[in-house]
This record gives C-alpha cells, sequence and structure tokens, in this order.
C-alpha cells in the first residue's frame, strides 16, 4: 500500500520542496491509501495526529455551515447582504447576495492588500472584516468569477448577525461536532499547538503575526483560511460530500455546493496564464472539474469531479464515480513558487489515485 505515495513523498522531502507531508485515498468509505513522510513541524514527525493549517480548504467548512443556516431557515442563498448590514451599501453593493459570496461571483476583491501589515500587528478579525466591508467591489455582483476571500469573510460574518453567536462556535457546533470530527478547529486549543504542521513561507513568517504559524494566526478564526485538521478528519468531512457518505445536509444542498454554477467565466486564481476570461468550474463550495482544460484538476480527473486546494500545500478531491475522497497535505505555501507548488500537489495527487487503484 502507498507505495508510489511514499516514492514521491520521499524524493520530494530530500529535494527541499517540503518537510512533511500526508496523504490519504478512501474509497466507499474505507482507507486504501494512508502515508506519513518527513516533518509536520520542526522536530516532529508527521503523523496521523499532526494537525494541518488547511488555508482556503476551511471556505468549504465556511459554507457548510452556511447551507445549514439555509436549511433552518436562518437565512437565504437569496439574502442580500446589505440586508442585514445596512452599511454595506454603494458601488452595487445592494445587489450582492449569499450565493454570491458563497460562488465567488460577488465582484469582491481577492484580500486586503495589506493583510501581510494587518498580521503583522495582530490586528482583532474585526478590523479585517471592517476593511471588507469598505472596501468597493471589482465587478458587479453575478457578472463573473472572481475567487475572494473578503467574501468568505462576510458569509461568516453574516452567519453571526443572523444566529448572535460566533463564527467559530458555527462551524464548531454544526459542522465539526455534527460531522463527528475530534481533530478539527477553527481556533484550536493551546493543548493541541505543538501538533500543528509548521508551514513554510507563509505572510509575516518568522513573526508573532505569521499566518498559521503563530498563536495570533491560529487564533484569528478567519472564515476564509483558518480552519486547522487531521487527515483522518478532512478525509471524514470531504466523504459527506461524496456519493454515499455520512450527510448533515440535504441530497439538494450537496449538490448546490458540489456541482458547478451555469456558464461561469473569469480568471482562475491558480491558473493566470489562462487570462481572464476562461470558464470556470465551482460550486458554491467546491471547484469541479469541467472539461475545458480550465481547472486544477491536472491529473486527468473526470467531469464532475470536485475538489478545493489550500494555499499551505493542500488538496482535497472526490471522484464521485466511484466514489473516492483523497486528501493531500504538504506544509510549503503557494507564496513560494506557484509553478513549483502546484507541480507538488500534482505529483502526489496522481500518486494517492495510482496507488488507490493498485489496491483495488
Amino acid at each position: 500500500m502507498s507505495n508510489r505515495v511514499a516514492q514521491v513523498m520521499e524524493d520530494a522531502i530530500a529535494a527541499g520542496e517540503y518537510a512533511g507531508a500526508a496523504v490519504g485515498v478512501a474509497v466507499g468509505g474505507g482507507f486504501v491509501v494512508e502515508h506519513y513522510a518527513g516533518e509536520a513541524a520542526p522536530g516532529t514527525p508527521a503523523s496521523a495526529d499532526s494537525i494541518w493549517p488547511l488555508a482556503s480548504i476551511s471556505k468549504c467548512f465556511t459554507a457548510a455551515m452556511v447551507m445549514c443556516l439555509v436549511e433552518r431557515g436562518d437565512l437565504s442563498l437569496e439574502t442580500r447582504v446589505h440586508d442585514l448590514l445596512p452599511r454595506f451599501r454603494g458601488d452595487g453593493r445592494e445587489e450582492i447576495r449569499v450565493h454570491h459570496l458563497l460562488g465567488h461571483t460577488s465582484g469582491l476583491r481577492y484580500e486586503s492588500p495589506r493583510l501581510e501589515e494587518l498580521l503583522l500587528a495582530q490586528v482583532p478579525l474585526s478590523s479585517i472584516v471592517e476593511e471588507a466591508i469598505t472596501a468597493p467591489p471589482l465587478y458587479s455582483a453575478g457578472t463573473r468569477f472572481s475567487y475572494s476571500d473578503d467574501a468568505y469573510l462576510l458569509a461568516g460574518h453574516l452567519a453571526e448577525i443572523v444566529t448572535g453567536d460566533r463564527y467559530p462556535d458555527l462551524v464548531q457546533s454544526l459542522v465539526i461536532e455534527a460531522m463527528g470530527l475530534g481533530a478539527s478547529w477553527v481556533v484550536p486549543p493551546l493543548a493541541v499547538l505543538h501538533r500543528i504542521a509548521r508551514v513554510r513561507g507563509v505572510l509575516a513568517e518568522g513573526t508573532d503575526g505569521a499566518m498559521y504559524n503563530s498563536a495570533y494566526g491560529l487564533s484569528l478564526g478567519h472564515p476564509a483560511f483558518g480552519v486547522v485538521s487531521s487527515l483522518h478528519d478532512l478525509i471524514r468531512f470531504v466523504a459527506h460530500f461524496a456519493p454515499g457518505g455520512p450527510r448533515i445536509h440535504r441530497d439538494a444542498t450537496v449538490s448546490l455546493l458540489t456541482t458547478a454554477q451555469p456558464a461561469l467565466r473569469g480568471r482562475h486564481i491558480l491558473r493566470p496564464d489562462l487570462g481572464d476570461d476562461v470558464p470556470i468550474g465551482w460550486g458554491l463550495a467546491f471547484e469541479v472539474e469541467i472539461g475545458t482544460g480550465t481547472n486544477t484538476f491536472l491529473h486527468g480527473a473526470p467531469v464532475g469531479a470536485f475538489g478545493h486546494p489550500g494555499a499551505s500545500g493542500c488538496r482535497i478531491m472526490v471522484e464521485p464515480a466511484t466514489a473516492t475522497v483523497a486528501v493531500v497535505l504538504t506544509n510549503t505555501h503557494l507564496r513560494t513558487g506557484l509553478e513549483a507548488w502546484v507541480a507538488r500537489l500534482d505529483a502526489l495527487t496522481d500518486a494517492a489515485f495510482e496507488d488507490a487503484r493498485a489496491s483495488a
């Protein structure tokens, strides 16, 4: 088991591409690949006990929480941000709805251009939210795909407004606890900080404000990039959206999260080489393979496969036809070089599916 994965990991670690990694594949709910190598953090071997910063995969947790609120009637996908946040107005903001936030069609910017400065200053999340509220949209809502951390930041804020509960508590109760995840957090407790992987190349690296690597960074609870999880927990989380998996949502909700929005075009944040107006496959949470060569599933995934990348060096993926769930976790950030980062994740993803097929 895991022969190809092990070789790819060992070669990459020897080449200094990342310090440690974890890969798991489950088919029909049962593990067929599980392998750990290298160090999750300096002096700490990667293992089943390791907890990994998920970066943008956190958005899937946020979307899952928001859709729980939609299912119980606290929110609607057609709810306008302005209706819950009246000062969010002007420049077309009044037309931005919850489904625009989740599906990256709000027209809001990616993130604050001052994010590293804000992290260095260790500002509270409320300050980052305030900047997102006041930053002018780049495009009219619903007109194009434009990947946005700010949109998910506001989605988490709206959830707090309608429930009166804190975003981390909502994700914990509605998603993490409901799914039976025992090693996943938005804000990890102090007792587990020593188990969290150290990511190379993050914003504010080497400071007390470092994204993912500092106590402050781990306490921020950002809805777009704050979740940490173990390999086993993440496999279980993703399985909730795969065919035949456990469910906390209605099937119709899962379909919205995992089916590409129609006629979506824009710029893929990980494929800038393709230009600003290409077909994009994205549901209300997950990236979806649509067969146009404009997504990040570069290992020959079938149309309808879905998943999500995370800039900390991770990827989740589901092949619905075979009920296969794959998770790849490493600890080198996208900021160290996009092309090499994509190649590393592709190599591990390809190896994971190769080993899964071999185990069948």
